[in-house]
């Protein structure tokens, strides 16, 4: 039957890439390892593709049929290894969980730091960030590489930081003019060196994953120099703080961070499919994660969500919350699924308030409620008769 001959195939390729496993460099075992394959029904024929190609181009020979056969077959074993890993889970890590809140403490302290001693001692402050900065440093090469994943990020912030205290040093407390000459000198000593160096950090990224965090740095410091050079071409922002100016400058910074952070996902779908030493699971989580999180507060800004009561931009945010769901769903991360669970929790209260206000009783918005879950339930329970379908013709196609 055909069973039994995928059986015998998949047998044999085995069997095949066991012996090809024991073929040491030198020429003795090579002999040896050539008459034990002699032994077995070798492949005739192999797909060459363009990245083995462009692996082994300049770099590689082969003396035989087997050593070439044995390569191939080692790049699709790596190749499958990969996909599994880029695939992610939808599980959340505790140790990410965690690491992220310490993110956010370290993240705390650092401005606080900053904020304090710009009033203070601005001197006493630069001095206490750069230690801070040190100590920092050194850990992350002592905590376990999951943990110092967490903890790369701060590093290039307290470099945004020591650079705001310069610049305070410079320029004194005018630097909070959002002027044109302000916000160059914090381009200049501040976005632009924390950038740098979280760049530069990422160079390792290939063999230290977990540096994936530094993106954050990279992503957040794009948009800020975005926002500075449009201070400084168009001029002071608070000229008139809820003027035409200001607003201008809101909707240029949202939909600055809307187009960023559609451009992270298309990066993170680059990522998934193009076979890259820069594709890793964490770096694919890390663009995912913060283009579903750009693009949920970019479009809640652009929207006024949740105070407009303009049933029309409801209706526009609440597209939303199927395209972070399929988001999470294609690419097996649980941020975006979460995101579009807080996105669809607050449409479907402003949608219940809407009608307990039309129908003018307390009762109508409770109802609401209660068909609104049953509706999400239904999906949800949809959703997962879909998904474990999938899943089934998966592993009935692997068998």
């Amino acid at each position: 039957s055909s069973s039994s001959k995928r059986f015998n195939s998949s047998n044999k390729t085995s069997r095949y890439m066991d012996i090809c496993g024991e073929i040491s460099d030198n020429e003795e075992d090579d002999e040896e390892g050539y008459s034990q394959l002699d032994a077995v029904d070798r492949p005739q024929q192999v797909i060459l593709t363009r990245h083995f190609f462009e692996v082994h181009k300049g770099t590689a020979t082969f003396d035989s049929w087997e050593q070439l056969v044995s390569a191939v077959l080692m790049e699709e074993g790596e190749q499958g290894k990969l996909q599994d890993d880029l695939s992610g889970s939808n599980i959340l890590d505790p140790v990410q969980i965690f690491g992220s809140v310490a993110t956010v403490l370290i993240e705390a302290c650092v401005w606080g730091l900053v904020g304090y001693y710009m009033m203070q001692n601005t001197v006493v402050g630069l001095v206490l960030t750069i230690l801070y900065g040190i100590g920092l440093l050194l850990a992350v090469y002592i905590l376990p590489s999951q943990l110092a994943g967490m903890v790369w990020p701060n590093i290039p912030c307290v470099i945004g930081a020591t650079g705001v205290l310069l610049a305070v040093l410079v320029k004194g407390s005018d630097l909070s003019d959002a002027s044109p000459g302000s916000a160059g000198l914090i381009l200049l000593v501040c976005i632009v060196p924390q950038t740098l160096a979280a760049a530069a950090w990422m160079y390792k990224l290939p063999e230290d994953p977990d540096r994936a965090s530094l993106f954050s740095n990279l992503f957040l410091g794009l948009w800020a120099a975005v926002q500075a050079l449009f201070i400084i071409v168009m001029g002071n922002a608070k000229d008139t703080l809820f003027g035409d100016r200001f607003w201008g400058w809101f909707h240029f910074a949202f939909w600055a961070l809307l187009l960023q952070s559609g451009s992270c996902i298309v990066l993170t779908r680059y990522l998934f499919v193009v076979r890259s030493r820069w594709s890793s699971a964490e770096l694919v989580s890390w663009t995912l994660n913060l283009g579903a999180l750009g693009l949920a507060v970019s479009v809640s800004a652009l929207l006024n969500i949740p105070y407009t009561d303009e049933m029309w931009r409801w209706l526009l945010f609440s597209l939303l919350v199927p395209g972070l769901v399929l988001l999470g769903l294609l690419f097996g991360r649980a941020v975006p699924t979460m995101l579009g669970g807080i996105c669809l929790l607050m449409a479907t209260f402003r949608l219940s308030l809407w009608v307990g206000s039309r129908a003018g009783s307390p009762l109508a918005a409770f109802g609401t409620f209660g068909c609104c879950g049953a509706v999400v339930l239904a999906a949800a329970a949809g959703l997962r008769r879909c998904h474990s379908n999938g899943d089934q013709q998966q592993s009935t196609a692997v068998d």
